[in-house]
Parts: C-alpha cells; structure tokens; sequence
C-alpha cells in the first residue's frame, strides 16, 4: 500500500502569502478598483486581531479571512481569475518556497511515494504551485463559480485544523487502495495545523510557531527548521 506525503501550503513550503500576492498584482496591473486593495491590505489588521481578543470564533475567523481574499474575484470570469492565480504563483509565491522543505518533497516522490498539498488557501493558485513542482493532487479550497463566473466566495469551508485532517482521513478512504494513515507523513507549521499532524503516522512540525514547537518536542516528533 502506498505512502502519501501531505504538505500544508503556506508557512509551510512557502513563506508568500496568497492574498498579499493579489494585492500585489493589483497594485500592478491597476484592474481593481482601489477597494479591493485596500480590503486585501486591511484582511490582518482587521480579522486577527478580533481573533486573538476571542471575540471572533476560530471557524469565524479562518471562514471570513478565506470569503475575504474569494471576495476580491467577485464577478469576474474565471478564467481571469486562473491567470491571476497564476501571476501570483509564478511572482510571488513560487520565489518564497523553502528550499529544504522542497527537497524533502522531491525526496518522497524520488522514492516513488505520493505527495499532496493540503491548504485552505486558494486551490487555483496552489494547483499553479504544485504543476511546477510536479505534484498532481491538490487538497484545497476552490473559489464558488457560477455560470463561469466568480461569485466571491469559496466553494465549501476553508480547510483548517480539523477539517483539514477530516479531508485528509476521507481522502485515505476514497484513495484506491485505501490509505494507511499510520505509514504517511505530513508536514505543517501553525499550532491550528495539530489535529492535521496527528492524522497521520509521521507528523514533521516545519518552521513551527511556539506554541507547535513545544506540543511537537513533547510528543517526539521531527522537527524541521526553526523560526
């Protein structure tokens, strides 16, 4: 039975952040109205720190911050949409992976065994990622398109926490043969990324912030990078 490695996707194999390379293409290109920058600049100052008062929900806060960056798609063809995604991956996501965490990567698919990225971020601009760096199985969160055109919103929830790891125990299931979870590894950064980790036999806490570094210490697993 295969082996699969999940990776999370920002933090993670990259450092750039998708919103923040949508506001840099539309600083570029000047096809947005000004609100749409100035709402993609506003996403962290304006949804963390209600987050970090516990005055918005985790599930709130990670929902809204995901329709927050769909929303800057609204009414706009798809297809745009997949060319934006692209600049943005070729621009600015793809000059931050971490290159020791790439190499991991390509060191599983050396070995024949499977690799997947695992994101609540855009799954349009994570595909464009994984097509550079050969890997075919994209977990994600797509943008909701109606009759070709977007609607600003996401299709289904953003992939975080524990419905990251539920996606990831269902795609096992669905995976012909089926997976053994015990024998996969993941690969994530952010304390919200622990029940992702645990659903498999191998976590590897990358870059871990504080509070993953020392749950991954206690509980003995790889560590790989430092902040």
């Amino acid at each position: 039975m295969q082996a699969v490695a999940f990776f999370d996707f920002d933090g993670t194999l990259c450092t750039g952040q998708v919103w923040s390379g949508l506001g840099r293409w539309a600083d570029a290109y000047r096809r947005r109205r000004a609100t749409y920058r100035w709402s993609l600049r506003l996403l962290p100052g304006l949804y963390w720190p209600l987050y970090r008062l516990r005055l918005l929900p985790e599930g709130a806060f990670f929902n809204a911050w995901g329709n927050g960056v769909a929303r800057f798609f609204r009414g706009m063809p798809y297809g745009e949409a997949r060319s934006i995604c692209q600049w943005v991956a070729e621009r600015h996501l793809l000059p931050t992976l971490r290159g020791d965490v790439v190499e991991r990567l390509h060191a599983h698919q050396a070995r024949g065994e499977g690799v997947v990225l695992v994101s609540g971020t855009l799954q349009e601009a994570v595909e464009e990622v994984a097509r550079h760096l050969g890997v075919s199985t994209v977990l994600a969160t797509p943008l909701q398109v109606r009759n070709g055109i977007c609607t600003g919103r996401l299709e289904g929830p953003f992939l975080y926490g524990h419905l990251k790891a539920q996606r990831v125990r269902r795609f096992a299931e669905e995976h012909n043969p089926p997976l053994d979870l015990s024998r996969c590894w993941a690969y994530a950064d952010r304390r919200w990324d622990i029940p992702f980790l645990e659903a498999v036999g191998r976590p590897v806490a990358v870059y871990p912030d504080r509070v993953l570094l020392a749950y991954a210490e206690r509980k003995g697993w790889e560590v790989l990078g430092r902040r």
